[in-house]
């Protein structure tokens, strides 16, 4: 219970939550330990002995932040209202003296988590001063938030996005939304947007998982013999970058892009570079991380070019790869490098990005660019239309057009298909424009990275939504600022590398490769044989001696299992689902006192992922075997010679 007021000099309460904080949240004790010397918020006693605080709203009216009879009473009116019971967060704006956030952590699992969303650093400070949530707050249930700047909102919610999706209540305190209604508005629509983003992330792993890991093993012949992308590593320091995107409004400023050529670098991204170079733009690098194979059709038709370096994600199709006639580089991969036990060469990693469009920005931070120009990103259905004319969407279209259907209609159709998804919104000048939530959730992480960008970040759209943390400018304008000086031809001496594709490391690659093979089938048949086993103790949960006899059975798989960590890993990339699944029936079970159901529920959850894990042993067998046949294909002499030893 919160005891009555305190002196400035009594605080004994401020000096226990402060050290939790520095355990666990060291800027928000920072920010409350610089306070140290103004006064506390004033605190008036209430009927039942609690305290409550006065302030006042916009229009000077007086508002008690609590009952001036009873706190306690009020709180557990406001939680009772919730279903403690069965979900797994809850986002509470407002914090107050916390009456109410300690009445809710006492009423839930302790696996469950409470996020506050609290502004007024004074007023957390004095109920930091008042009462003892040091236990709360070294329990890691609880995380606070100050502001709803993107970048720090996301950091923070990124760890815990997994259960903010499976079931997340907000509980807004009454009091501080008549104080402060707006923020409270602006607080849930950032929570919602962030969940929005996750969801939308989560679908994409989930969805794309099994062709990722196929895409990376097929690309590895490719991926051991490319040069890494640290030859780029801040080449272009202090020059201008123009990222390059498809959308419609790229028809405004597109010729000017001839005259940036050489005092510029122009990174197009994968649908722009066919256009660009029948309107004889070459561009300096194009990217490409997209997992469909229709994402060849942007390469097949392209003439050779041994001046413009495609710069792709493993992740994206071979099929790119496999098409594109002129230098390639390939980014690190956490699973190749797996895969290959670590001895992948230590390749160059970039963030992982939603687009090409976020990987060209990455790409211009890597080279050292300043500032970084985006065209053509949109982000909305700009002038009615979704590409720029020419793409090669447009040229799949013309097939389909005549006239009846044109180009028009065809973009109409798409943007009526969407119009479950669709969300109206201002372009840059102000005027109504759609997005649609897979757009507005790259908007997003646009503008998370350009608030983290060192180098200036430039919006020369001249259409679309506007982005945050980016300076709004004509391309005409850039121009004639930035890309004055002609970069040194020297600086693209990478081009003249030979041979571009170097296979030293094909051999040992695939030496790995295959004692990684091996050893999936060693944890298949050590999973199998624990699966038998969790099944024999479903039936011996009443048998105490028995159980002990298979827990030692156990046990012993599981010392041998820790030999096969790269396996493990390897098969638990295929089997995201699984993991989702234990995660979630991790929650459910929760930690309470063991008993015969309990120990059932934990086994069935048991036996589920771990005949996963041996689906996914399989699975990753077949992609491997994939592999290995267009390693054979691609480098027929370094891999003769090599044992084969898949059985």
């Amino acid at each position: 219970m919160i005891e009555p007021p305190i002196t400035q000099d009594d605080r004994p309460c401020l000096g226990r939550n402060l050290a939790a904080l520095y355990r666990r949240d060291v800027p928000l004790a920072v920010k409350i330990d610089a306070r140290a010397e103004s006064p506390l918020l004033p605190v008036e006693p209430t009927r039942n002995g609690q305290v409550t605080v006065r302030m006042s709203d916009a229009d000077g009216r007086e508002v008690f932040l609590h009952s001036r009879y009873d706190p306690a009473k009020e709180a557990a009116a406001l939680i009772g209202k919730l279903d403690t019971d069965k979900l797994d967060c809850f986002v509470c704006i407002g914090f107050a003296l916390g009456y109410h956030i300690q009445l809710l952590a006492e009423r839930t699992a302790d696996e469950c988590l409470i996020i506050v969303i609290e502004p007024d650093v004074e007023l957390l400070r004095t109920a930091f001063s008042i009462a003892d949530f040091s236990e709360l707050i070294d329990s890691k249930r609880i995380l606070f938030l100050t502001d709803l700047d993107k970048g720090r909102l996301h950091a923070a919610l990124q760890p815990i996005s997994p259960v903010l999706m499976m079931g997340t209540q907000f509980v807004i305190h009454p009091a501080l939304n008549r104080l402060r209604g707006e923020f409270t508005k602006q607080a849930m629509e950032a929570i919602r947007s962030f969940i929005d983003y996750s969801k939308i992330s989560m679908m994409t792993l989930m969805g794309n998982n099994m062709i990722t890991c196929r895409n990376v093993l097929n690309n590895l012949p490719t991926y051991v013999a490319a040069p890494s992308l640290e030859v780029v590593r801040n080449r272009f320091r202090g020059h201008p970058a123009i990222v390059v995107s498809a959308g419609a409004s790229l028809a405004r400023n597109v010729h000017l892009l001839a005259e940036a050529k050489g005092h510029a670098i122009i990174i197009a991204t994968q649908p722009m570079l066919g256009p660009l170079l029948e309107m004889g733009i070459r561009p300096d690098f194009v990217t490409s991380l997209d997992y469909h194979e229709i994402s060849r059709q942007y390469f097949e038709q392209i003439p050779p070019n041994d001046d413009v370096c495609l710069v792709v994600e493993p992740k994206a199709t071979w099929h790119v790869v496999d098409a594109y006639r002129g230098p390639v580089m390939l980014l690190g991969s956490d699973f190749a490098d797996t895969l290959m036990r670590g001895e992948g060469g230590g390749r160059t990693r970039l963030r992982a990005g939603a687009t090409v469009a976020h990987l060209a920005f990455y790409l211009a931070e890597h080279i050292g660019a300043d500032p970084i120009v985006f065209v053509g990103q949109d982000l909305s259905y700009a002038f009615g239309q979704y590409y720029f004319p020419g793409t090669a969407i447009h040229r799949m279209w013309s097939a389909e057009c005549n006239r009846f259907e044109t180009l028009e209609t065809k973009e109409f159709h798409r943007l009526i298909s969407c119009r479950k998804i669709l969300i109206p919104t201002k372009d840059i000048y102000g005027d109504p424009i759609y997005t649609n939530q897979q757009l507005f959730t790259y908007q997003q992480q646009f503008e998370r990275d350009f608030s983290d960008a060192t180098a200036a970040v430039i919006d020369a759209t001249e259409g679309g939504v506007a982005k945050a943390n980016s300076r709004l400018m004509p391309l005409v304008e850039v121009l004639e600022e930035f890309a004055t000086e002609e970069i040194d031809p020297a600086k693209f001496d990478y081009l003249e590398r030979s041979p571009w594709l170097d296979p030293t490391g094909v051999k040992d690659a695939i030496r790995l490769i295959r004692k990684s093979r091996e050893e999936l089938s060693d944890l298949s048949d050590l999973s199998k044989q624990s699966v038998e086993i969790l099944e024999r103790m479903t039936e011996k949960t009443d048998d105490p001696a028995a159980m002990r006899e298979l827990f030692v059975q156990i046990d012993r798989l599981r010392s041998r299992v820790d030999d096969y960590a790269t396996a493990f890993h390897l098969a638990n990339e295929v089997s995201q689902l699984a993991i989702l699944r234990k995660v979630s029936n991790d929650r459910r079970i929760g930690d309470r006192d063991q008993t015969p159901q309990r120990q059932k529920q934990q086994i069935a959850r048991d036996i589920e992922y771990v005949r996963a894990i041996v689906g996914g042993c399989e699975r990753m067998r077949d992609l491997i075997d994939e592999s290995l046949t267009r390693f054979a294909d691609r480098w027929p002499e370094e891999t003769k010679g090599t044992a084969d030893e898949r059985g």
